[in-house]
């Protein structure tokens, strides 16, 4: 007779094969997902949500959520405001610069001060990046070669300069991405792994919500002025391909399309879902450490799109939440401090090249 033990050993291994089958499978439809970097677009009212926003995020790095509980009409609000402030800025900057070379001065450079010196009461601060970029100090991305064709304003809370000539929207807006933005990280924390896990408790944290900081979460407006492209250095666009230094980002979308995300598999752009109410998650590269690349950030851009009606320029505004400078992210990049000064001293020096 065969013996009795042997059977729910038996059990216990088609058990096992059949977990590591579906853990194959899943594997499998997550590659092919990503291959089309097919995007989610979450109903955050629906119970599945949760499940969805971070099958989404495993398998692209972007999600897009609707029913967030933040009025389209708030951000349209926004866009309108900030960009009449910011075409002033660029204007006054404008004139400045043209006056000095009108006076016969032959030094760009010269002129260039002179225009900046007419916004100073607003020009970013060199030291808290905050305040105002105009489009002749609008960053280089880290592999390009040319400026983004941009100018913006970076907001901190509560102790960056804030501008006396626009209303409290920004703020209140921030206040409400916030709240989202700790709700999701509590989302994520069911998609994190143990070995994300130990690091949490190594550091007495429950929760990726306790890895986040709100002083140094920067909330940039942006604005992307209509172009001609024969006017422009080539290579030039509106953001160039690049990676998000932070945890997560929330964008509630442009008022135009223009954001692509990078399908390695294809090696091809893909359009990022433009839904009017919509806001886009992404995954930046403080979380991709933190969680040993199981969340990972993906590559995306912002290009003028073919077709786009003469003199489309686009308004966006993406709150990029930040790690608390002590967190530890990994052994690759030690402490988020270490690693977000690593990257800016990256930026900065590819900005001077420029």
């Amino acid at each position: 007779m065969e013996d009795a033990s042997k059977a729910p050993a038996a059990a216990e291994g088609k058990a096992e094969k059949k977990e590591v089958a579906a853990q194959g499978a899943e594997e499998e439809r997550r590659t092919e997902m990503r291959k089309k970097m097919a995007v989610a677009t979450v109903d955050m009212s629906q119970p599945d949500a949760r499940e969805q926003f971070n099958r989404s995020l495993q398998e692209t790095g972007f999600a897009v959520l609707v029913n967030h509980g933040i009025k389209r009409a708030d951000i349209d609000g926004l866009y309108d405001e900030w960009k009449a402030f910011m075409v002033g800025l660029d204007a006054k900057r404008r004139e400045a610069f043209e006056a000095c070379k009108a006076a016969g001065e032959e030094d760009e450079e010269k002129c260039q001060k002179a225009g900046w010196a007419a916004i100073s009461d607003y020009l970013r601060n060199k030291t808290r990046f905050d305040g105002y970029f105009p489009m002749d100090l609008a960053e280089t991305a880290a592999q390009a070669k040319v400026r983004d064709i941009k100018h913006y304003y970076h907001l901190y809370f509560p102790d960056g300069r804030y501008p006396e000539a626009v209303s409290s929207a920004a703020r209140e807006i921030f206040e409400q991405l916030w709240e989202l933005g700790l709700k999701l990280m509590k989302w994520i924390d069911d998609g994190i792994n143990e070995a994300t896990w130990g690091k949490l408790r190594k550091q007495d944290m429950a929760s990726l919500v306790d890895t986040c900081s709100k002083e140094q979460t920067l909330f940039r407006i942006l604005h992307y002025p209509s172009y001609d492209d024969s006017h422009q250095e080539p290579g030039a666009v509106r953001a160039a391909a690049h990676e998000d230094i932070n945890h997560i980002t929330l964008l509630p979308v442009g008022s135009s399309k223009g954001l692509q995300l990078y399908g390695k598999e294809e090696q091809k752009w893909f359009d990022v879902p433009f839904e009017k109410e919509s806001i886009i998650i992404n995954i930046g590269d403080m979380l991709q450490e933190l969680t040993d690349f199981h969340f990972k950030s993906t590559t995306h851009r912002v290009i003028k799109m073919a077709g786009e009606p003469e003199g489309q320029d686009r308004m966006s505004s993406p709150m990029f939440i930040h790690a608390k400078p002590s967190c530890f992210l990994s052994e690759r990049v030690g402490a988020a401090s270490q690693y977000l000064c690593q990257r800016l001293t990256q930026l900065d020096a590819n900005n001077k090249g420029n």
